[in-house]
């Protein structure tokens, strides 16, 4: 628990220096960038992406779905909103081996300062679910992620640890990004502080929705060669159809633009999101790890979960209250 700590004590430094401090400039905040994955099933890429970031000075947060730890076996535990028990869009755990390697590595990224959140469950479209409907889903992702041993007949080695692993789970990307005001009344229920569904121009400053939830939306970024692509692998994707394209230069320059255009601008936080997919041979995979080798490391940009970017927005507040923009 102490590496999660200096984390945390870090970054409140870092972004408090910044308030505190006075120029006779306006001062800018650190830059904030948000890199992280939905589903997280394959536990091998589970260890790659925390194996990269080691040494690239990067953490992530995984969104993670309920049904991944339910085995196949235990499938009849989960019942989505309006489709029948033991259906899944998205399967589930596999064997009681699969299940437990993923509470393994799950354990491994929250004691190296990485953050688990959100994804649901069934990854079913919520857009027209009632308030019931999104309290019965996050309320069965809540006890199928914090009782998964008991659920699957698994030891848990350190109960302590999983109960702080689950319940730190604050925040959520919807499946297929699809939500309604609905759940946003909902979230404050299951102590979420931030969602990160939504799409919104690359240089928006993020704003408080119904309950106080933090509105971290990925970025709608513009091309080169014409067209608006939202700031997640899924998306590109579906403009990278011919072979003779370049998926990783196309998106590592949509990247770069977006990088320059918040740093040198706004300093408005960046969003980022990827599958554990390794769309066209891991294309994406790649341009999302260089442009990691790229900023990352530098002084005034921090690499962080979206729980610390929740920490830290009274602070970038306060900073662009104090150079007159507002909060």
């Amino acid at each position: 628990m102490t590496r999660r700590l200096i984390i945390a004590t870090t970054l409140i430094v870092l972004i408090t220096a910044f308030v505190t401090v006075r120029l006779l400039r306006p001062v800018a905040p650190v830059q904030f960038v948000a890199l992280a994955f939905d589903s997280s099933e394959e536990v091998q890429r589970w260890h790659e992406t925390l194996d990269f970031v080691e040494e690239n000075n990067v953490r992530f947060t995984y969104f993670v779905s309920g049904p991944m730890f339910l085995s196949d076996e235990n499938a009849q535990y989960y019942r989505g909103p309006g489709h029948p028990r033991g259906t899944s869009d998205i399967g589930f755990g596999g064997s009681l081996q699969d299940v437990a390697a993923r509470i393994d590595v799950v354990r491994r990224a929250y004691r190296e300062g990485h953050e688990i959140a959100s994804h649901a469950n069934g990854h079913w479209d919520g857009s027209g679910w009632s308030e019931e409907q999104w309290r019965a889903e996050l309320a069965q992702f809540s006890d199928i992620i914090a009782n998964t041993h008991a659920i699957n007949g698994l030891p848990d080695s350190d109960p302590e640890e999983w109960q702080l692993i689950t319940g730190a789970i604050t925040g959520l990307r919807a499946p297929l990004l699809a939500v309604n005001e609905a759940m946003y009344e909902v979230l404050p229920e299951f102590g979420y502080t931030y969602d990160t569904s939504r799409t919104h121009q690359r240089n928006y400053w993020p704003e408080q929705l119904i309950g106080g939830v933090w509105n971290f939306p990925l970025a709608e970024l513009p091309l080169e060669q014409g067209g608006v692509v939202i700031s997640m692998d899924y998306s590109f994707s579906t403009l990278h159809e011919e072979p003779s394209q370049d998926p990783q230069g196309e998106m590592a320059q949509a990247y770069a633009a977006y990088f320059d255009n918040n740093y040198n601008g706004s300093r408005a936080p960046i969003h980022i999101g990827h599958h554990f997919s390794l769309y066209f041979e891991g294309a994406y995979w790649r341009a999302m790890q260089n442009f990691a080798q790229a900023v990352c490391k530098r002084d005034d940009v921090i690499c962080g979960t979206y729980s610390e970017l929740a920490k830290a927005m009274p602070s970038y507040q306060a900073i662009r209250s104090s150079n007159g923009r507002g909060s």
